[in-house]
C-alpha cells in the first residue's frame, strides 16, 4: 500500500497529475476537507488485504502542515499498523518554507517515537528505527510502516509559479515579488480563466522532469 501526504489540495491535483499515468492500481486523490479521517481510514481498512494493499495508493492533502504532522500522520500510521498486511510506504510530502530539512525530520522522528507508547497497539511494543532518511515501524512482524519525508525548497506554490512565470510571462518580474499564493492568483485569472487545477497540472507536467520531482516519484512509484 502507498500512502503519499501532503500539505494541501493543490499539492494533490500535482501529484495526481505526475502519477495517474504511471501506476497500474487505484489511486485515490482525495483532500480536506472532502475526506476525513474515518472515511480515509475505512477506505484502507477496505483496501487491507494483501492482494489489494499492493495495487492501491491514496494521495491525500490536509490543510496545513501542523495538522499533517501533529494529527493525520499520528492517526492514520497506528490506523496501517493495525489492520494492513505487509508494509504500507509512505511518502510525506511538505513545504520547507523557513525550516530546514533537519529540523523537519526532527518533527516527524518525534511524532514516531510517541507511536510505540500508545495503548492501542499494545502487546507488543511497535519497534522504531531509522536509516537512509526512512523511519520504519514494525507490529507484531504483520504490519510495517515505512516513511520517507521529501521537502519541497520554499514551498510547492512557490516552484508552481516560478515555472508558469517562465512560460507565460518571463520579463514580469513584479509577479515573482509576489507572494506565491497572490501569483497563482493572478496567474491563474490571466492566462487560465481562474482554474487554478489547470494551472497546477500544467506546472506538474512541466516540472516532470526535474531532479526533485524525480526523487518523490521514484520513492512512490518504486517502493
Amino acid at each position: 500500500m502507498e500512502i503519499l501526504i501532503s500539505e494541501g489540495k493543490f499539492d494533490v491535483w500535482f501529484f495526481d497529475e505526475l502519477i495517474k499515468d504511471s501506476y497500474d492500481g487505484q489511486l485515490y486523490p482525495w483532500f480536506f476537507p472532502k475526506k476525513e479521517m474515518p472515511e480515509i481510514q475505512r477506505l484502507i481498512w477496505e483496501n487491507s488485504g494483501f492482494e489489494k494493499a499492493n495495487d492501491f495508493m491514496l494521495i491525500y492533502g490536509d490543510n496545513g502542515r501542523v495538522k499533517t504532522c501533529n494529527l493525520f500522520i499520528y492517526r492514520l500510521i497506528i490506523t496501517c499498523l493495525k489492520h494492513v498486511e505487509g508494509t504500507t510506504n509512505f511518502n510525506l510530502i511538505i513545504d520547507r518554507d523557513n525550516s530546514s530539512h533537519s529540523n523537519l525530520t526532527s518533527t516527524i522522528r518525534t511524532i514516531l517515537e510517541n507511536i510505540p507508547n500508545q495503548p492501542i497497539l499494545y502487546p507488543p511494543t511497535p519497534t522504531l528505527r531509522e536509516y537512509d532518511n526512512i523511519f520504519e515501524l514494525i507490529f507484531r512482524e504483520r504490519g510495517k510502516v515505512k516513511l520517507k519525508l521529501h521537502t519541497i525548497h520554499r514551498s510547492l506554490e512557490y516552484q508552481i509559479v516560478k515555472k508558469i512565470h517562465e512560460l507565460k510571462c518571463p520579463r514580469d518580474q513584479e509577479l515573482l515579488s509576489m507572494s506565491p499564493h497572490d501569483a497563482l492568483d493572478l496567474l491563474a485569472l490571466k492566462y487560465y480563466s481562474r482554474d487554478k487545477e489547470s494551472l497546477i497540472r500544467e506546472a506538474a507536467r512541466e516540472l516532470a522532469g526535474e531532479t526533485w520531482i524525480q526523487e518523490i516519484l521514484n520513492s512512490c512509484l518504486h517502493a
